[in-house]
């Protein structure tokens, strides 16, 4: 039992930057497209799907942290390595985000074709992308900000921002 909660506050520890970091991300992003959405006098963007999302993406931050794959430039300039894992993190990003556009429609209708005609049709795309950029963007700060972080050894970049 001793054995799970150490696990499980490890977990929560190496999680909890993440975490922030994407909850702010993705809060900015609901915000963006509720803004968006204002001036057509629509309304959209959920807060709670932003939170839980942040909770998907910083356990999918750590998992992928784990893979040989995203360590591929370890031994290259930083650069390298921001922007190789800022291209992993943001294709699995950007598949997650289609299927959330395409599973509800999916289930709504009756047909794969069908689904589609109304993805194609319904969502609208210059947000989606506008939203996307947004993604992109933070996952090149976070990655950089983690690499220069594992540089300059761990804790380095806390203990520049925030003190002891």
């Amino acid at each position: 039992m001793k054995n799970i909660i150490t696990f499980i506050k490890h977990e929560l520890h190496e999680s909890l930057y993440p975490f922030i970091f994407f909850f702010i991300l993705f809060h900015l992003t609901v915000l963006t497209k509720m803004l968006m959405l204002k001036s057509y006098g629509l309304t959209g963007g959920s807060v709670e799907v932003a939170t839980v999302g942040a909770l998907i993406v910083a356990k999918a931050v750590l998992v992928a942290d784990s893979m040989s794959l995203t360590h591929r430039f370890g031994t290259h300039p930083l650069i390298y390595s921001v922007l190789w894992k800022t291209v992993v993190y943001g294709a699995f990003v950007l598949l997650f985000r289609c299927l959330e556009e395409f599973v509800p429609l999916w289930i709504k209708h009756p047909t794969l074709g069908v689904a589609y005609a109304h993805v194609r049709s319904d969502v609208s795309w210059p947000m989606f992308w506008a939203i996307q950029i947004w993604v992109s963007v933070g996952l090149l700060l976070y990655n950089s900000l983690r690499e220069m972080d594992r540089y300059f050894g761990t804790g380095s970049m806390k203990k520049a921002f925030l003190g002891q």
